[in-house]
């Protein structure tokens, strides 16, 4: 798989997703304990830029998200909220290469989001 075409039909034949227009796709992964997670696929011409909200800016400070944090994936602030992040080279990328960040990334998003004494807001 290797073109925003092909990453794009992969992600929408394999999840639920809404298409927000702009390559841009929301998904909701549902947990067994009754939590639920939003993730965000972002698919650009050789990448795919995996995004899944854990704090409002003011709920926690950036130090507060580090400190607990445990994971590798990344962490960035957009508008008023941070996301967990994860890029996806599409060069080589296979199905599982794109699959398997878009649950991993939901598990640990909202991990963190329980480390920190949130809600399940997102």
């Amino acid at each position: 798989m290797a073109t925003r075409a092909e990453a794009l039909s992969f992600i929408k034949s394999n999840f639920q997703v809404e298409d927000l227009g702009d390559d841009f796709l929301k998904m909701v992964w549902t947990f067994e304990n009754g939590r639920s997670q939003l993730v965000f696929a972002e698919v650009r011409d050789s990448l795919v830029l995996v995004l899944s909200p854990i704090a409002e800016v003011g709920r926690v400070t950036a130090e507060k998200i580090l400190d607990v944090s445990e994971s590798v994936w990344g962490i960035i602030k957009r508008g008023d909220l941070y996301f967990l992040t994860h890029v996806i080279l599409l060069e080589n990328a296979d199905p599982n290469e794109i699959s398997g960040p878009l649950e991993i990334l939901a598990v640990h998003a909202d991990e963190l989001e329980e480390a920190l004494g949130l809600g399940d807001d997102r």
